[in-house]
């Protein structure tokens, strides 16, 4: 992924203030070289070996406007493939009208992706920290019961990455498999429609590296809750447009490959618990992409095919991750008092707890069975906060239970069916992506003022908070990731 400029380019550039031309993504991709400097010469993608799966699956989004709280803004997106990787160029902006969920502007921001064609899985015997071995979450589990107002200066589990990511491994039918950590708080892909896709928990504030998902509605009856929340297509506003969640019917295209719904439509009866456990009756189509080559899809997944290639079973993809709390990382007294409510069955907020210190959401998640190995789906107590801490990857061999309707994903939300490894799309913990299957070593680079600072924390841009440069310590900026808003 290329951060160019935060959203802005020079004229001949392409992007400008104010509504993109029409040729807007595609003069971006003349600075593919730029930011890739080991890139090949680029041609249309349909005459390059494995382009077309890239460029076929991307949005078809012209003469696209949407309304940006009473301004019309036109989202673009391009590619063109060299010999290895399909280079994506996007503004960022969603394909529908902006749902103000967050404080933060929408504004437009210059991206080109690079995605492999022959994803490089890690061999098995590569050097790898086992997963299991990573304890990290006990200073989560200390900071909270000690000090429950404050949080970690740092996401504190290990199993995501705040600076160069490292190799964690994972043993499961008999077979030890090596993958990359994907960043904590930054860029792990990007959707169909161009936005860029962030890992599964929020910053620093409002909650400490909290689950963004426990700020979506349950169903339409309820508020959006206290935090970041996201929109019912599972994207929200920061330095850009970008998603945490994805669900199918809103990257749906029709024969043109245009958005197949509106906002309103691909949304319309939300029900989370419904999303996450009506039966499927045909696979998903691709929903994103990630940096190592292979695709997201949404939320069904063929798992049978028969000789002639028709899909025979279908069934809704299930995080291999449950809610199993943070109280699992220690013993401390005061633990009852503090984290009693975990996992308990709610039907309102108020049943974990009230008043202005309540840390806890009445929220649809996947929690384990009292009885057995597998997990179901309901409403639950649950700590908004810490949310690598308060999930736990449970190793199952059999991903395919007997008698349920789901499958399970491994610990990157990816399964190996028929039609090969991908990542599938849940609206539970970790969302889309926990991990990288495969190896996305060059998808990053910074070619000028508008990406990340050097934490991974948004850099501001015009009309945005909670960032890094709007003279508040009031959003995710801490002394060490924002000296100057935090001195």
């Amino acid at each position: 992924m290329t951060d160019l400029d935060g959203g802005t380019l020079d004229q001949g550039g392409a992007l400008d203030e104010g509504i993109p031309t029409s040729t807007a993504c595609t003069e971006l991709l003349t600075r593919v070289g730029e930011a890739y400097t080991l890139s090949g010469a680029l041609r249309d993608c349909s005459t390059v070996s494995g382009g077309a799966a890239v460029a076929d699956s991307l949005m078809n989004l012209d003469g696209i406007t949407i309304d940006n709280e009473g301004t019309a803004m036109t989202p673009c997106i391009a590619v063109l493939c060299d010999d290895d990787a399909a280079y994506v160029a996007s503004n960022a902006l969603p394909h529908y009208d902006f749902v103000a969920t967050t404080p933060n502007a929408l504004v437009e921001n210059a991206f080109i992706y690079r995605v492999p064609f022959t994803p490089e899985p890690f061999a098995s015997n590569t050097t790898a920290t086992d997963a299991a071995s990573i304890n990290g979450c006990t200073t989560a589990y200390t900071q909270y019961l000690t000090a429950p107002t404050v949080a970690t200066q740092n996401e504190p589990s290990g199993l995501c990455a705040r600076g160069a990511a490292t190799l964690i491994s994972d043993t499961e039918d008999g077979v030890t498999h090596v993958y990359q950590q994907i960043p904590c708080l930054n860029t792990t892909g990007f959707v169909i429609s161009g936005s860029p896709v962030f890992g599964p928990n929020e910053a620093g504030v409002p909650d400490p590296f909290g689950n963004p998902g426990y700020n979506y509605p349950n169903d339409t009856s309820d508020d959006y809750g206290n935090g970041a929340a996201l929109d019912f297509c599972g994207g929200h506003t920061a330095n850009a447009m970008h998603y945490h969640a994805a669900i199918d019917a809103c990257f749906e295209r029709d024969s043109s490959g245009a958005p197949a719904n509106s906002y309103a439509g691909a949304t319309a009866g939300w029900d989370l618990a419904a999303s996450m456990t009506d039966a499927c009756s045909e696979p998903s189509g691709v929903v994103g992409w990630s940096p190592d080559g292979y695709p997201i899809m949404g939320s069904c997944v063929c798992v049978a095919r028969d000789d002639a290639g028709a899909c025979t079973e279908v069934r809704r993809a299930r995080s291999g991750w449950a809610y199993n709390g943070l109280g699992v990382w220690g013993t401390d007294a005061g633990e009852a008092a503090a984290l009693g409510v975990e996992g308990s069955s709610c039907t309102t907020d108020d049943d974990c707890c009230t008043g202005a210190d309540c840390n806890f959401s009445c929220s649809v998640t996947v929690v384990p069975t009292s009885v057995g190995t597998n997990t179901e789906v309901g409403r639950r107590c649950v700590l908004v906060d810490y949310a690598w801490c308060t999930h736990q990857y449970v190793r199952r061999d059999e991903k395919l239970p007997a008698g349920e309707d789901y499958v399970y994903l491994d610990r990157c939300n990816g399964f190996e069916g028929p039609d090969g490894y991908a990542y599938y799309a849940t609206l539970t913990f970790p969302y889309l992506t926990g991990c990288l299957r495969g190896a996305a070593d060059d998808y990053v680079a910074d070619l000028g003022d508008g990406g990340m600072n050097m934490n991974g924390l948004p850099m501001c841009t015009v009309g945005q908070t909670m960032c890094c440069g709007d003279d508040i310590c009031g959003g995710p900026e801490t002394a060490q990731n924002c000296a100057a808003d935090c001195p």
